[in-house]
Parts: C-alpha cells; structure tokens; sequence
C-alpha cells in the first residue's frame, strides 16, 4: 500500500487536540537523525552511570553480588507447568 502525504495529513487531522502532543512525539521519532540521536542516547546513558560515581568498591561489589544471586534465581528457575 502507497501512502502520500495528504493520506497522512488527512489522518493527521483527525487526531483529538488532547492527542496532539503524542502524535507530534511519533512523527518526531520517525524524522530524527539517526547520528544525533544516538550521540543523544550515549550522552544519557553517560548521565546515568555518573549518578553511581560515589559509589565505593565495597558498594559495587554488594551490588554486583545482589545483581549475579538475583539472575541466577531468575534465569534457573524451573519452568511453569501449564
């Protein structure tokens, strides 16, 4: 099926006003740079993990040790019979 634009615009014009902000974010998301977008992310995520710089070696070692116990009762556990 080919779209054109005035199909879009057409169904553009029926999105509620209270819906607008939503739609507006999807089209968005379609038309990004793909490069700006990722160097985006990468900035978040670099914002993110600083967030743990206070961290001592003795709280990363807790947090990782909690983190392997809980994959392990996650990932090894039996599956549910159905």
């Amino acid at each position: 099926m080919t779209v054109s634009i005035e199909t879009i615009v057409q169904e553009l014009q029926r999105v509620p006003v209270d819906r607008l902000q939503e739609a507006y974010q999807r089209i968005h998301e379609l038309t990004v740079d793909t490069a700006a977008y990722r160097e985006h992310l990468i900035q978040k995520s670099r914002e993110l993990t600083a967030a743990f710089d206070d961290w001592s070696a003795e709280d990363w070692a807790d947090f990782d040790v909690n983190l392997q116990q809980t994959r392990q009762e996650l990932f090894n556990r039996p599956a549910p019979e159905l």
